[in-house]
């Protein structure tokens, strides 16, 4: 275990944005990613072959797999700014080590400012 430990919480804020930022990038291309294929919806057709492209033989074709796409491009922006996501949570852990902190100044008088 080590003898002490630091922390610069400005430093941790400033990540956390930095994730945020990460995280609101990945929106921004599903959306683009959305409105280009809303755009093109439906455009296989109708017929035999329209329907295999668009369903697939089992329900693996294209609408499934774009769905699936879009699960996969959210999940990361949940992981990363989500609510339990990465940057939430270092946020909180930022707010617990501060207050951890003044709970030790307070008990033990002074210490490094």
């Amino acid at each position: 275990m080590a003898d002490k430990l630091e922390f610069n919480s400005s430093r941790a804020a400033e990540v956390a944005g930095k994730v945020d930022e990460i995280g609101d990038r990945i929106r921004s291309v599903l959306s683009r990613m959305s409105a280009a294929e809303s755009a093109g919806s439906g455009c296989w057709g109708g017929d035999e072959t329209g329907q295999k492209f668009a369903n697939g033989e089992n329900g693996n074709g294209y609408l499934a797999g774009s769905k699936n796409c879009h699960k996969v491009l959210d999940s990361a922006w949940e992981f990363l700014s989500g609510e339990k996501g990465y940057a939430p949570e270092f946020r909180d852990a930022t707010k617990a080590l501060h207050a951890m902190e003044q709970h030790n100044r307070a008990r033990f008088g002074g210490g490094r400012k």
